[in-house]
């Protein structure tokens, strides 16, 4: 697999990221292409060899102002503009996956969330691994939310949905895999060691999205599935009461 990710001159330094996931897969190889805009209309590429398997998030792990890369259960390391590759989950085996980065238990430092995304008729769990306080270099201690689902959760995503202050997360299954096809939200109950879940439908959906989408305050959640002809649907937020 070949991922492209496009980025401002300052990458390297202490400057911000516009990164964009790269859309184009590539005939061969496992690679991510890293685009540097060195000027107006000029483009400096690197590639960092990865493992097998699909799944990217741009995010600064360490905190030093710096976008670094996870994929799978590996995290690339930007050491101004240097890359470094560390194995942060050493028994996820799952190469095909969808990955979030958010700050789950609550302790001000951003935890990795881990889904399998393929393939139908394989299972997998989903977990979330916690960020240590300490050097990122070694394993993460990992947090299995669910420990046995079909491997078909192509949608994931992180936020504060009952804004309690505490970070939620939703997931769905594809329409392709065994019913009930549930799309879900789980409530974080407390450092991400309990959950509430919620299921909001059993018909599937494909890359949700987390959004403010009717823009009175809250998060909610959209998504459609693929391979057919089906709707757009969105699931309205109703846990905060409005006067």
């Amino acid at each position: 697999m070949r991922i492209g990710i496009s980025c401002h001159p300052t990458v390297g330094g202490s400057g911000a990221l516009a990164a964009e996931l790269g859309k184009a897969l590539g005939r061969r190889g496992h690679e991510v292409y890293i685009y540097y805009q060195t000027g107006r209309g000029i483009w400096k590429k690197e590639v960092l060899r990865c493992p097998h398997g699909e799944g990217l998030k741009v995010a600064d792990l360490d905190g030093d102002g710096a976008p670094d890369i996870v994929i799978g259960g590996v995290w690339f390391r930007n050491g101004a503009g240097r890359w470094t590759q560390h194995t942060f989950a050493p028994d996820w085996a799952e190469p095909d996956t969808k990955v979030e980065v958010g700050d789950i238990s609550g302790d001000g430092r951003p935890d990795i969330v881990l889904t399998p995304a393929e393939l139908k008729g394989e299972r997998y769990r989903i977990s979330w691994f916690e960020a240590p306080a300490g050097e990122k270099t070694a394993a993460w201690k990992e947090h299995i939310l669910v420990p046995q689902i079909e491997c078909v959760i192509h949608s994931l995503g992180l936020g504060d949905f009952n804004r309690d202050g505490k970070l939620d997360l939703a997931y769905a299954k594809m329409h392709q895999g065994e019913p009930p096809n549930e799309v879900c939200a789980m409530l974080n109950l407390g450092g991400g060691q309990s959950w509430e879940k919620i299921v909001l439908s059993t018909a599937g959906s494909h890359d949700i999205v987390v959004a403010d989408l009717d823009g009175d305050g809250d998060l909610d959640i959209v998504g459609a599935n693929h391979a057919g002809v089906h709707p757009l649907e969105m699931w309205e937020n109703l846990l905060i009461s409005r006067p």
